[in-house]
């Protein structure tokens, strides 16, 4: 396949592994929390797994009442082919890919780790969480973005932004420049450390807080209603 395209059903949770590999493996399993045993086998009966145009589409067993239902889709695929994902009430995980990342989802998590090539991801009405130390990342989440920067030196560039809070943890050494926009002064909170370098103008409306000489940081973390916290871990 020239790129893993996934589209979702409710209550699934998919883990995507980019590996040194060129074919994919998928392991898919389901479960139907029921006291009626031939009633969840057959809501179990309505789960679909089949490849439509080029995307897997998952369609899964409904929910009714107490009844529940959860799926796990955990992939191993080609690190260096795209991925791309859609869905809505589901939990995405995709780590290790150098290739392009796409994700759309809805009421959702989404969690990005080590993901190194372009990353645009998309969630309404839910949350993101990215770690990593390179790539270009998109993000836009409802809900809330959380941030890790597992290097001092990040090599490309992110756009986070979101209508909740941004929480971001770098290196206490970490020399990348970027940018936090806020409405209110108060909502940009920073780690005592990084106080002393900071400035603080405004613009459109917004209070811009930037960190470093760039004039274009390469980082920048938006939150359109809430605060942005810029924290510091030791890596030693």
């Amino acid at each position: 396949m020239p790129a893993l395209s996934l589209d979702l059903g409710p209550m699934c949770l998919v883990s995507v592994t980019g590996q040194d590999v060129d074919t994919y493996s998928m392991d898919l399993h389901s479960e139907v929390c029921c006291e009626d045993q031939e009633q969840a086998e057959a809501l179990l009966q309505r789960l679909v797994f089949k490849r439509e145009d080029g995307t897997f589409v998952l369609k899964t067993p409904p929910n009714f009442g107490p009844i529940r239902s959860q799926c796990y889709l955990d992939v191993v695929g080609p690190a260096y082919r795209p991925v791309i994902i859609t869905g809505a009430y589901v939990k995405v995980e995709v780590s290790a890919v150098t290739a392009p990342v796409t994700v759309a989802t809805s009421h959702s998590s989404t969690s990005l780790f080590e993901v190194s090539g372009r990353v645009d991801a998309s969630a309404r009405d839910g949350v993101i969480v990215f770690v990593g130390n390179r790539g270009d990342a998109y993000l836009d989440a409802d809900l809330g973005i959380d941030i890790k920067l597992t290097e001092r030196d990040y090599h490309g560039t992110i756009r986070a932004t979101a209508a909740g809070p941004v929480f971001a943890l770098i290196p206490s050494e970490f020399i990348t420049p970027f940018e936090v926009n806020v409405t209110r002064a108060e909502q940009a909170v920073f780690q005592t450390e990084l106080l002393s370098k900071l400035k603080r103008q405004k613009e459109k409306g917004m209070v811009v807080v930037t960190h470093g000489s760039n004039p274009q940081s390469p980082l920048k973390f938006v939150s359109r209603g809430e605060m942005v916290s810029i924290d510091t871990y030791s890596t030693g």
